[in-house]
């Protein structure tokens, strides 16, 4: 059997089942998931991954923690990290942190944090962390230390 390196790359189609690393030109994943998946066009249909590295993604009712992606598409699908160049939503998509620079949203997207260049959205683009919000927190995170210092400080 040639090494590893040698394999020649062909398409990773997988239904029902997991793997720990997908490395391939192109994978599709249906009812399946994965720890780690490089690949150039990776499509997740009802799947999850733990991170994807890819040129082109497209989630439909999956999910990821982190998806890294040039041109990211995702519908009805959850991620926690989510950065990409251009990202494209259809349906309710919820991500905690998106960074990309430029977002087409036709359906809801719920997110925590977002650092984006152009937004154009037909639905709602809400975020949990918006200045006053962000105020909040730094005078929360302000009183915390302050009191942990009064109650560990020098008598």
């Amino acid at each position: 059997m040639p090494p590893r390196s040698a394999l020649p790359c062909r398409p990773s189609f997988m239904e029902r089942s997991g793997a720990d690393y997908i490395h391939a030109q192109k994978s599709f994943l249906t009812n399946s998931g994965a720890r780690e998946i490089s690949s150039d066009i990776a499509r997740l249909t009802q799947s999850g991954v733990l991170t994807l590295k890819s040129d082109s993604a497209e989630f439909k009712q999956s999910s990821a923690v982190i998806a890294n992606a040039d041109q990211l598409t995702m519908s009805e699908s959850r991620a926690l990290f989510a950065t990409g160049n251009t990202m494209t939503t259809s349906g309710d998509v919820s991500v905690g942190v998106l960074t990309t620079g430029s977002v087409d949203a036709s359906g809801d997207i719920r997110a925590f944090m977002i650092t984006s260049g152009d937004v154009k959205a037909g639905g709602n683009v809400t975020t949990t962390l918006t200045p006053q919000t962000a105020g909040a927190l730094g005078a929360a995170f302000a009183l915390v230390f302050i009191l942990l210092g009064r109650i560990f400080g020098k008598r």
